[in-house]
């Protein structure tokens, strides 16, 4: 179950390559009020086991009073709900039916005992995000639970409560995948999980956002989009237009993805991209394997259309500095140049 609270305090992670701090079979501690004391902790911690609290709100200073006393004894984290979270107390109850534990109160602060706490096999908490795997609770209760959330979603008139349903069902329905990568050295392992990484980032944004033919050729049809534009590069007082200069600028970097594909496998850029343009099936890409043009969604050549809109928006961000400011730093694969040889440089990048 994956729950979008985070830890209360850095102090608790335990990995500090991902900021994270990881727990295995620990016991979990539900309070649906704001802790006070160190009593009710006392009574959870239990020898050789971890403990998670999550609770309403816990006191700062008993924080800081718990990370002292159990400091190198017992792992503890201390995980709280966001301000903004109006669902608290609900997702508490989630949370003691998937783990097979109880929600303390305060009026069974008095009358805790070990059975009202909760268990799984593993838990990971970020700043913003807690992972619980393979909780404890009955496969019963967790199916009753399930039949209670879907007759609230039946018999509920408001979108903002549908929707908070909706994602409550949805908790109990996911899981989790595990990823095991290895390699022969500590920097090769850390090259395949930024891999692991960055692909599992890509295919959720693809979820959310869509995808678009890869290889730079949505980036290129986008590119005739700007011809729609009526700019010409003289304005009424015969001077050279800016605006036409920059939608120039961005059409040669839009069509730079294609011209770098074909121009490294050795055939002229020039004539791929004048046969792109010219199809009307935007999905159309050029393999330069084949030497054909290929139908890029069904071949898998794909890019997450927020990923696209991001890097299009990153880049536009940082030439308006760079035209803003009127200053831009050039540096040659040689190292230091002459003034001669940046100008030169310069005049190649078409910004001189």
């Amino acid at each position: 179950m994956k729950v979008d609270w985070g830890f209360v305090s850095p102090s608790f992670i335990t990995n500090r390559n991902s900021a994270k701090c990881s727990l295995r079979n620990p016991f979990i501690l539900i309070h649906a009020n704001k802790i006070l004391t160190e009593d009710v902790v006392k009574q959870a911690i239990r020898p050789r086991r971890p403990l998670l609290i999550v609770a309403e709100d816990v006191e700062t200073e008993l924080v800081r009073s718990l990370r002292r006393s159990y400091r190198g004894k017992s792992k503890l984290c201390v995980v709280k709900p966001p301000k903004c979270e109006h669902n608290g107390k609900a997702i508490m109850q989630d949370l003691a039916v998937f783990t097979g534990g109880e929600v303390v109160t305060g009026e069974s602060d008095m009358n805790f005992v070990p059975q009202m706490l909760g268990s799984c096999k593993e838990v990971k908490v970020s700043q913003d995000e807690m992972v619980i795997v393979g909780g404890s609770g009955g496969q019963e209760d967790i199916e009753e639970r399930r039949k209670e959330l879907k007759f609230s979603i039946m018999s509920s008139t408001s979108n903002d409560e549908l929707k908070l349903l909706e994602k409550r069902l949805a908790k109990f329905s996911c899981e989790v995948a595990y990823f095991k990568v290895g390699g022969d050295s500590c920097a090769e392992v850390f090259k395949y999980c930024c891999r692991v990484y960055n692909a599992i980032t890509a295919s959720l944004a693809a979820l959310d956002g869509g995808i678009v033919a890869g290889g730079g050729v949505a980036l290129l049809h986008a590119s005739k989009e700007l011809e729609k534009l009526h700019t010409s590069w003289y304005n009424e007082k015969k001077k050279r237009n800016n605006r036409m200069l920059g939608v120039h600028l961005v059409q040669k970097a839009l069509k730079a993805p294609v011209c770098s594909i074909a121009h490294a496998a050795g055939f002229d850029y020039s004539v791929v991209v004048e046969k792109l343009l010219e199809q009307d099936n935007p999905d159309l890409g050029y393999d330069p394997a084949k030497g054909e043009f290929i139908d890029l969604i069904e071949c898998g050549n794909v890019d997450a259309a927020l990923l696209v809109d991001f890097e299009l928006n990153d880049v536009a961000w940082h030439s308006n500095c760079n035209f803003g400011t009127r200053c831009l730093e050039l540096q040659s694969s040689k190292g230091t140049q002459t003034e001669k040889e940046a100008c030169d440089l310069a005049n190649e990048c078409s910004l001189a």
